[in-house]
């Protein structure tokens, strides 16, 4: 894969800067930034006026989808599923942005200012459209976003009206622009808030248990990327455009194991151990397709002292701009910033969970994370379709369930009504014996609580769409290999290479899930199902297909063995 060559690139016009006077605060919008390697970064800066002439502290993000955008419109005309979900959040100040801290709360209401960042090649920011940096790292070798953003906050903390005391802060791809910058420890940054923001590029979203996310990232990138590239609405026409972009989609094909291109520099560079500034990390339970592993990874690996987990559930943008949230994040943020250090933040919990008690929820403080009383249980894939307590092994080689390859739906495993409530908090994962006739094979397993009906309890999803699986994991057979590291109870993927996979060839392995909080009442059943394919209630946009997955290397039959297991973190509390 190649990074577009400068001769081909066209620029356009700089922006003309100017300032808009609002209520509360003023927009100063289009201003340029310098980086290091002589390009730049175009930005808005929001600064309040109820204090004015002042300092202020400053929250930046940086990201690719258009610092204009008005938050309520955003995605369309391409789709309108974020314009839909925004729709829960109050108020929309005149100047929100898709994922980011609202100027009409965070400046007029308290305080602080905005510097609100297009990444380069996207809106006014001259370069090369490359979504996380991902083609220019593998061209230079170093973390080239990260660089951008230690730069961009450095400048904050710079000008005349900053006190020089900066955080990042943002949802989803301004979360994790958070982490690379804090990994590079720019002197003037004070602390990180990423929302729903995941740590590992490969791990996390581009090979996820080694399956390439097809319906997610073409969704993505054509629908909410390339619509904001840098020459666009300047006139630029698509021939040019995609010759100045990175061809991100051919990631599904190009660089699939983790020694290739980009992912080692990534590995070498993106540590969460080299994060020592005080971090407020909060997670969506039902966000397992992309971001739900981040969250709880930053948490546990980052060497700062002051580090808060806070783990929610449903629609992927409320919660950030939520009354209660916004109360959480100004506590951490005027303790670290503001030197409010009499404000309560110091008796705050480090680790504040919503536990999800079939489709009811409440928040609960833990002390530790993952628990250290969890107990590892494993339930057992018995004849029947039952998921038992009991160990059960396999009476001879034939006892199995088979399945379609690729498209094979679901094989429900369901405990017993349970006779009280039976709770599961960490990292759930499976031991399973797998054989196929293809020349690969991908296991999708969902977990779900069945109520006294026989209905799957609904949940409402990471895109507030009506959902019934509360955890979803997958993993493809040729990436069975673990992490010399791992631990027994917390399998994790090495992706180096491929595994061998011969046809009818029975193989061992561990598939690791993501992090769940999934609380089973008394009454109800957990179920669990196996299968080669997405569950029929995934939205199209979140479906895992595409070339990653064709006919020619999945089209078989799979089998599981009878007597796998399902290990589960269980915790007894009140």
């Amino acid at each position: 894969m190649s990074f577009p060559h400068p001769e081909q690139f066209k620029t356009v016009p700089r922006r003309k800067t100017e300032e808009v006077s609002r209520d509360g605060y003023k927009l100063i919008r289009d201003v340029y930034i310098p980086l290091r390697d002589g390009g730049e970064i175009c930005a808005n800066v929001y600064l309040p006026t109820r204090d004015q002439p002042g300092k202020f502290p400053v929250l930046v993000t940086l990201g690719p989808y258009g610092k204009d955008i008005f938050f309520g419109n955003y995605g369309k005309p391409h789709t309108d599923m974020y314009a839909n979900m925004a729709q829960a959040i109050k108020p929309l100040g005149p100047d929100a942005c898709f994922e980011c801290p609202d100027p009409i709360v965070w400046a007029k209401e308290h305080g602080y200012a905005h510097v609100r960042c297009d990444v380069r090649g996207s809106g006014g920011s001259p370069g090369v459209l490359d979504a996380f940096g991902i083609g220019r790292t593998a061209l230079i070798g170093q973390d080239s976003e990260a660089q951008d953003a230690f730069d961009v906050v450095e400048w904050a903390g710079a000008q005349e009206w900053s006190t020089g005391k900066v955080a990042m802060c943002g949802i989803s791809y301004f979360g994790m622009a958070c982490y690379w910058t804090a990994m590079q420890q720019p002197p003037h940054l004070e602390a990180i808030v990423p929302y729903e923001a995941l740590t590992d590029m490969y791990g996390d979203s581009v090979r996820q248990g080694g399956v390439w996310h097809t319906g997610f990232q073409k969704h993505w990138f054509n629908n909410i990327i390339v619509p904001q590239q840098y020459g666009r609405n300047e006139g630029l026409d698509d021939e040019q455009l995609k010759k100045q972009r990175f061809d991100y989609e051919a990631l599904e094909t190009k660089w699939k194991w983790r020694n290739e291109g980009p992912w080692p520099v990534f590995d070498r560079e993106r540590q969460l151990s080299k994060i020592n500034v005080p971090i407020l990390t909060a997670g969506n339970w039902m966000d397992s397709e992309v971001h739900l592993p981040g969250n709880a990874r930053s948490f546990e690996q980052v060497f700062s002292k002051w580090k808060f987990l806070e783990m929610h559930t449903g629609n992927h943008l409320v919660a950030y701009y939520e009354p209660a949230q916004i109360q959480r994040q100004l506590k951490f943020l005027d303790y670290f910033l503001k030197g409010q250090t009499d404000n309560g933040l110091e008796s705050s919990p480090r680790i504040d969970l919503l536990i999800r008690r079939g489709a009811e929820n409440f928040y609960r403080t833990e002390e530790s994370w993952p628990p250290q009383d969890a107990e590892f249980l494993p339930l057992y894939l018995a004849p029947k379709g039952a998921l038992s307590f009991d160990q059960y092994t396999a009476s001879s080689q034939d006892d199995y369930i088979k399945y379609a390859g690729l498209t094979g739906g679901e094989n429900l495993f369901q405990t017993l009504v349970l006779e009280e409530d039976f709770e599961i908090l960490g990292y759930p994962h499976l031991d399973l014996t797998v054989s196929t006739d293809a020349q690969d094979m991908d296991i999708f397993v969902y977990f779900y609580i069945i109520d006294p009906e026989g209905k799957k309890i609904q949940v409402r999803g990471n895109h507030d769409e009506p959902a019934v699986s509360l955890l979803r994991g997958w993993q493809r057979l040729s990436h069975r290999t673990l992490s010399k590291d791992c631990k027994p109870d917390r399998p994790e993927l090495e992706q180096l290479e491929p595994a061998l996979v011969e046809k009818g060839k029975w193989y061992d392995i561990k598939m690791p899930m993501p992090c769940t909080s999934i609380r089973v009442p008394k009454g109800h059943r957990l179920a669990v199902s196996l299968q080669a394919t997405d569950e029929e209630e995934i939205i199209p946009p979140m479906r895992h297909v595409g070339p990653d997955r064709s006919e020619e290397v999945f089209i078989g039959t799979n089998r599981i063995k009878l007597g796998g297991k399902v290990v589960v973190p269980v915790v007894k509390r009140g």
